[in-house]
């Protein structure tokens, strides 16, 4: 008879999808004492959420630069890409007005 032991948890989504079934509801006011590595863990996850910030900020700082680049032009040529950037118009409809 085979053991049934879930894979260790990695950063897939099916792992994260997998956690928040199997433990979607804590049990109010309780507390546990965490093993050695806990430390470990929670430092690279707080170094990776500063890492994910800056990174977020570089991103956001490329495209608005790169959208000053382009104007009122469509599409950009550059040495080994091209980019492109089209604005979106959305016309919306409000049942409510009626």
């Amino acid at each position: 008879m085979l053991a049934q032991n879930p894979p260790l948890p990695d950063g897939s989504q099916a792992s994260t999808e997998f956690l928040n079934a199997l433990y979607k509801n804590s049990e109010p006011d309780s507390e546990t004492e965490l093993e050695d590595d806990a430390d470990e863990l929670i430092s690279q996850y707080m170094q990776a959420s500063d890492e994910e910030k800056e990174a977020k900020k570089r991103k956001t700082e490329a495209e608005n630069i790169l959208k000053q680049k382009l104007g009122e032009y469509e599409k950009g040529f550059a040495d080994r890409h091209i980019v492109t950037w089209k604005g979106v118009t959305a016309e919306r409809f409000d049942s409510k007005k009626i």
